[in-house]
C-alpha cells in the first residue's frame, strides 16, 4: 500500500515554535525604559541581549492504523478547542468507489477521532492514495450567541477611547477583522477577559511593533480564548512576556489575562479585540456588544470613549 502525506495547511495565525531576537533596552528622553528589536538612532546608552524563546504550537496529526481489511485514518487534536478538519484524498488506486475524495470532521479538544476506513476494491491487489488536509479552529455547526453582552476588556472603573470600530476599515480590511475593535491605551494597561472560556493559544515573546505588514504582522503577542458557544476572542498587540494565562486554562469573565502593548503590525499602543466564528473553514469576525452601566448594551463606535462600569 502507498500512502504519502502531501500537505498540512494550518489555518491559524499563531507563533512559530522557536524565535531568536536581539532585545535592545534603553531609556527614552523622559527616562522611561524602552524595549525594541532595533537599537536607538542616537548614541544613548543601550543594553542588548540575544534571546531565544520557544512557544510550542499544538498540532493536528493524522495517523494510519492497519487492520485486516484495510487502513483506518485517525486524527489526533492537541488543541484545547474544537478544530474543523477537511481531508482530501487523491491518486486513489484500487479503492472502493463509494469512499469519495473529500471528508470533513469536527475534532473535539484534546481528542483522538476515528475518521474513516479505507478499503480496497479488490482485496487481492495493492491499493494506495495520497492525502492532504486542512484545519481551522472552531465548530461551524455551532451558532454564536448574538445576545451576549461582553465585558469591556479592561479594568472596571477605567475608560479608553475606541480608535477603530466597524464600519471603519483603516486596517480592518478582511473578514477576520471587519468587526474588530481597537482601543487606545498605554503599554502595560491590564487586559481582562471579556468573556469566560478556555485559552487555546498564546504568543508572548515579541517586543516590537511597526507598520511594515510583511515584517511586523507575525510579531503580535496574542491571547486566544474559546467560548462555550463556539466563538473565539482574540486579544492582540500585547506586551512582551506579560501574558498571565496558559493554553488549556479556563478563565473567568473579567479575569486579568495580560498587559497591553504595541507589538506586531501597530502604529501605536493599543488593544486589538475581536470575536471570531468559524463559518466553514473561514474565521469571520462578528459584531460585539459590550455591557454598560446597568447592563445597558453598548455598541462601540470609532471616537467613542468606553467606561467599564456595569
Amino acid at each position: 500500500m502507498s500512502i504519502r502525506m502531501i500537505l498540512l495547511a494550518l489555518c491559524v495565525s499563531v507563533v512559530t515554535a522557536s524565535v531568536a531576537q536581539t532585545l535592545y533596552r534603553y531609556k527614552d528622553s523622559d527616562g522611561n525604559w524602552q524595549f525594541s528589536d532595533r537599537p536607538p538612532v542616537d548614541k544613548r546608552s543601550v543594553e542588548s541581549e540575544r534571546m531565544i524563546t520557544r512557544n510550542r504550537v499544538p498540532e493536528v496529526t493524522i495517523i494510519q492504523e492497519e487492520f485486516d481489511a484495510g487502513t483506518r485514518l485517525v486524527a489526533i487534536n492537541e488543541w484545547h478547542c474544537p478544530m474543523e478538519l477537511v481531508v482530501d484524498l487523491t491518486a486513489m488506486d484500487n479503492l472502493q468507489p463509494q469512499l469519495g475524495s473529500r471528508h470533513t470532521a469536527v475534532l473535539q479538544p484534546d481528542s483522538k477521532t476515528e475518521l474513516l476506513d479505507i478499503l480496497p476494491a479488490d482485496p487481492g491487489q495493492a491499493y494506495g492514495f495520497e492525502m492532504k488536509y486542512r484545519i481551522m479552529p472552531g465548530d461551524p455547526s455551532q451558532a454564536p450567541d448574538t445576545s451576549y453582552l461582553y465585558e469591556m476588556p479592561f479594568a472596571r472603573g477605567t475608560k479608553h477611547p475606541v480608535s477603530q470600530a466597524f464600519p471603519a476599515r483603516i486596517t480592518h480590511t478582511d473578514e477576520g477583522s471587519h468587526h474588530a475593535i481597537d482601543l487606545a491605551m498605554d503599554v502595560g494597561t491590564p487586559i481582562h477577559a471579556a468573556r469566560g472560556g478556555v485559552v487555546f493559544a498564546t504568543s508572548y515573546e515579541h517586543y516590537s511593533g511597526g507598520t511594515d505588514a510583511e515584517r511586523d504582522l507575525p510579531k503580535a503577542n496574542v491571547v486566544r480564548i474559546a467560548h462555550d458557544d463556539g466563538t473565539m476572542a482574540v486579544y492582540a498587540h500585547l506586551a512582551w512576556n506579560a501574558i498571565r494565562v496558559r493554553p488549556g486554562q479556563r478563565v473567568n469573565r473579567g479575569q486579568y489575562i495580560a498587559d497591553s502593548g504595541n507589538t506586531g503590525f501597530s502604529s501605536g499602543p493599543h488593544l486589538h479585540f475581536a470575536v471570531l466564528a468559524n463559518r466553514g473553514m473561514q474565521l469571520t469576525s462578528i459584531p460585539v456588544t459590550f455591557s454598560g452601566q446597568g447592563n445597558r448594551p453598548v455598541q462601540p463606535q470609532t471616537g467613542q470613549v468606553l467606561l467599564n462600569i456595569e
